[in-house]
């Protein structure tokens, strides 16, 4: 039984044994196991070019600036072949757990990553939606030239496009060596 059902996802409890923390398991609701497996492979992938983009990123800042750093996140089968189910598992936060972002150097950093992410995919991708929770970010989305690459919320050239239209270089962004957009 899930505790929570979202518009996507059914959400559940789970423990794994040699983790301490309590788990949660995302599972699609009404779709076929295939098609299950196929939507979270794109969430993976989405995290994984997200981590990638931040170790990049993380690797040119200099030490007095905030790392953009993510949760981990993995996919889980059920090894029964009849009723195969699979599942994302991420750590459970409760709402006692999300930090509104306010801090200004941690708004720039953010406003900076984005961009960097732009500058360094040369222009076919953008990180963004960046979800800020027990000092790492959760769901990141990417907008791709290619429009729904890296999923429904893959908003393509019109998202990139409205991040150029309204990004204002920082301090960040000049140091990094980013092109004014």
């Amino acid at each position: 039984m899930p505790f929570l059902k979202g518009k996507k996802y059914n959400f559940y409890y789970m423990i794994q044994p040699n983790i301490e923390k309590i788990l949660v398991a995302k599972v699609f609701q009404n779709e076929s196991s295939s098609k299950n497996l196929n939507e979270n492979l794109k969430l993976l992938r989405k995290y994984a070019y997200a981590r990638h983009f931040a170790q990049l990123f993380n690797n040119k800042i200099s030490s007095n600036t905030p790392k953009i750093l993510f949760h981990a996140m993995f996919t889980y089968s059920t090894q029964s072949s009849e009723n195969q189910k699979h599942f994302i598992v991420e750590p459970f936060f409760s709402n006692n757990n999300i930090t509104p972002l306010s801090n200004q150097t941690f708004l720039q950093t953010i406003g900076a990553f984005q961009h960097f992410t732009y500058h360094y995919s040369n222009k076919q991708l953008l990180v963004t939606n960046l979800q800020y929770i027990n000092g790492k970010f959760i769901s990141p989305k990417i907008f791709s030239n290619t429009k729904f690459r890296f999923g429904a919320d893959d908003l393509g050239f019109k998202g990139i496009q409205q991040f150029v239209k309204n990004h204002q270089c920082n301090h960040i962004c000049k140091k990094l060596g980013l092109n004014i957009i």
